[in-house]
């Protein structure tokens, strides 16, 4: 966590503050998000919420992810909620809300994946005292293996060699290697 003073106006912080000073001012939820089995150029959304845990209001400014792949939207109208638009890249799409004592502000992060890769960013939010990050995962299209339960081996003489032909089809969406090897006992 890192401390920055991102509003001017705010002189004393601490005054009326009640969350301790190494703990943020507010509690992600869910603290890390993940996006699975996705396909290509389809939107999808998850929601988050931010919840004041002092008893003062207080300002949260979460800035645009740093992958145009993603986008942070305000969801509850029950706060103020300011967007700002930017040519600075960092400014881009950054939204701020101030949230009353002990309430939540909810946002919708969404996505819309142009391939089915992996994909990685940190929301960082900012409070009057702090910075922190709420990390976001996207894990794509994996390869998966049929592979059949148990191979079973007829009977063979010592030292005689054995085969056995079995299929192996991968049913995931990425590219495959496989490689069986057995252990020899001497």
């Amino acid at each position: 966590m890192e401390r920055v003073h991102i509003i001017e106006q705010y002189q004393d912080i601490r005054k009326g503050c009640i969350v301790p000073p190494d703990e943020p001012l507010f509690q992600p939820s869910p603290p890390s998000i993940l996006f699975s089995d996705y396909k290509a150029y389809q939107v999808f959304e998850t929601k988050i919420s931010m919840r004041n845990k002092d008893k003062v209001a207080r300002l949260i400014r979460i800035e645009a992810p740093d992958i145009p792949l993603f986008s942070i939207i305000p969801l509850s109208s029950t706060s103020s909620t300011s967007t700002s638009s930017s040519s600075d890249p960092s400014q881009r799409n950054a939204v701020e809300k101030k949230v009353a004592p002990g309430m939540d502000a909810t946002f919708m992060l969404r996505f819309v994946p142009d391939s089915t890769s992996d994909f990685a960013c940190n929301l960082v939010c900012l409070t009057e005292r702090e910075k922190f990050i709420v990390p976001v995962r996207a894990v794509g299209a994996r390869p998966r293996l049929d592979l059949p339960e148990r191979l079973v081996f007829d009977s063979a003489p010592v030292k005689a060699a054995s085969q056995k032909t079995f299929l192996v089809r991968n049913v995931g969406e990425k590219p495959a290697q496989f490689h069986l090897s057995i252990a020899t006992e001497v």
